[in-house]
């Protein structure tokens, strides 16, 4: 009878292509033959491409020049590393009690707004102190320089891996801060926008004095040596436009890409800028009556939040969401008066889909359209989306999910962590086509009673994918996950033994406690929060202004 090794190579990479993550690296184990052949480059990047349709993993590794020694195998071993570092990031966070394996700790905040994770967890963007917005490097600076060269014990248990203590404090970087002048206005928030190697953000400050500031920042490493000393020095947000002239209430809407940027300008009106030139447009979310020809009353409601599409921009208020087309055509320069009146006749009747809500929302959170982090404001990277909205009136938190249209899915480009078979765009992205499904679909509804909050506006956020959820109850922060991400930890993490499958059934994975071994289990926070499911990093903020990051995940450092 012919032993496994000597079976020919294609039809064992064919074998090892069915073959998990952690079966693969225990038959590495048995005979050199087998261990040369597992270290296939083809057969990682078979492993990624079937994992990526499970979960959220890393940036695909870029091409390698063949110039550079050992080139293929460098390039081999970044696809193993971030396939291995998945799985290890899904033993943890799938069990019932996750354990964080690196903590970040920043101090010297009064008080903190809002945080960001950018970059796939490398970036971390806050605003404190009501008049500040620093960006922080998370990166540790062995990391940075080269200096950590560990290698991944191929045959380690990851789930055992978890369930060890977290390593010491680590020390984020100040990598560049923006202050405000001109003294701490009554309310202040921001949005930003990576694309490669430079960060674009908008903040809006509301009180006495009200402006609205356009940043950008590089963060690229040209022209910079790798010692430690000139990495740390600071770099300066640029100012690049500023207005005055905008909204003064309270509440206010933003959404940016690398195109154009949208504000909500009050009354219905939205104002477009354009990243390049810094032109402005203004254009209505107003949708008349068929009879009056007057702007129906839902139409008129303050706008609570937006999202920039690539033809259009998704509007919601208290009680409605609106699709509104964003076409060439219907924009009007906008100056600093624009009002309805400056609007062109007929106009309004392209104002897109509308889905009336069930309820009154309060607040509400989206995931990212996108589904790469490089993928800017293309078309073939769109993926489903997903909107949590609070109920107003009851307090409850429900999760609705935005199908993409037939005509832009195709079968070659699934989407991580989502029950859609593909998310790849076919559409020429000059169609004005909405590339979403009305009226969204229920996925989750989480009851009063089990995310009862007392202690003021909860804060709530969801990741990129919109497959997990963080939001605080009276029990501390939980982590809500969705049924697919659920499944795919099920899926990609087969049990070791009878004793652990039986226990993988019984675990809770829709609802569960997250900072169970941390400090954190029991304090007030802050609006503060932000979620990294590729790194598995969570960024939280404490009332009192301090900022914890965990992580979750694993990196060839940590072994």
């Amino acid at each position: 009878m012919a032993s496994l090794d000597q079976l020919p190579e294609d039809v064992l990479l064919l074998i090892f292509n069915h073959l998990n993550v952690q079966d693969v690296l225990c038959v590495r184990r048995t005979s050199k033959y087998l261990c040369d052949l597992s270290c296939s480059l083809s057969l990682w990047r078979s492993i990624y491409s079937q994992l990526s349709r499970l979960l959220p993993l890393a940036r695909a590794p870029s091409f390698i020049s063949s110039d550079i020694p050992d080139s293929m195998h460098t390039l081999r071993r970044q696809y193993e590393q971030s396939c291995i570092n998945a799985v290890r990031l899904a033993r943890n966070w799938g069990s019932d009690e996750p354990v964080p394996t690196e903590c970040w700790l920043i101090r010297g905040a009064r008080s903190v707004e809002k945080i960001q994770l950018l970059g796939e967890g490398r970036w971390m963007l806050a605003l404190v102190n009501e008049r500040q917005v620093v960006l922080y490097d998370l990166l540790p600076r062995k990391e940075r320089v080269g200096g950590a060269t560990g290698r991944f014990p191929e045959g380690q248990n990851p789930k055992r891996r978890a369930k060890q203590p977290m390593r010491v404090f680590k020390k984020a970087q100040k990598f560049s801060v923006f202050t405000r002048a001109g003294g701490v206005g009554d309310f202040c928030t921001f949005e930003s926008w990576l694309q490669e190697d430079e960060l674009r953000v908008i903040i809006s400050w509301r009180g006495e004095r009200t402006s609205t500031d356009f940043l950008r920042v590089s963060l690229s490493e040209s022209g910079l040596s790798s010692s430690v000393s000139n990495w740390g020095s600071r770099r300066d947000f640029e100012v690049f436009h500023s207005v005055n002239a905008l909204s003064t209430r309270r509440s206010l809407a933003i959404s940016l890409n690398e195109r154009m940027a949208v504000v909500d300008d009050s009354n219905g009106l939205l104002r477009v800028f354009n990243w390049d030139t810094c032109e402005d447009r203004v254009i209505s979310t107003w949708c008349p009556s068929p009879a009056t020809n007057v702007a129906q009353g839902w139409s008129r409601e303050q706008i609570l939040s937006l999202l920039l599409l690539p033809n259009h921009v998704l509007v919601l208020k208290p009680t409605s969401l609106q699709l509104l087309p964003l076409p060439d055509s219907s924009l009007v320069t906008g100056g600093p008066h624009a009002t309805a009146s400056n609007l062109p006749q007929g106009r309004a009747g392209n104002q897109g889909e509308v889905w009336h809500l069930p309820f009154r929302v309060d607040r509400a959170r989206w995931s990212s359209p996108y589904s790469s982090h490089d993928g800017g404001h293309s078309i073939k990277n769109l993926q489903p989306l997903s909107l949590m909205l609070e109920d107003e009136e009851m307090g409850s938190i429900h999760h609705f999910r935005l199908r993409l249209r037939e005509s832009f899915i195709t079968r070659s480009a699934p989407h991580a962590g989502t029950r859609e078979t593909g998310s790849s765009i076919s559409a020429d992205p000059a169609s004005a086509q909405a590339p979403y499904l009305f009226p969204p679909v229920l996925e989750d509804e989480l009851p009063m009673d089990l995310v009862h909050y007392q202690y003021g506006e909860r804060p709530f956020c969801t990741a990129r994918s919109g497959g997990l959820k963080l939001l605080y109850t009276e029990d501390g922060l939980r982590m809500w996950v969705s049924s697919s991400i659920a499944s795919a930890w099920d899926s990609i993490c087969s049990p070791e033994s009878e004793e652990e499958q039986v226990d993988s059934h019984n675990l809770n994975r829709s609802f569960k406690e997250l900072l169970y071994h941390t400090p954190l289990r029991r304090s007030y926070p802050s609006e503060g929060l932000s979620i990294c499911e590729v790194s598995g990093r969570v960024a939280v903020g404490q009332g009192r202004g301090d900022i914890w990051v965990f992580g979750f995940g694993f990196s060839e450092t940590d072994t």
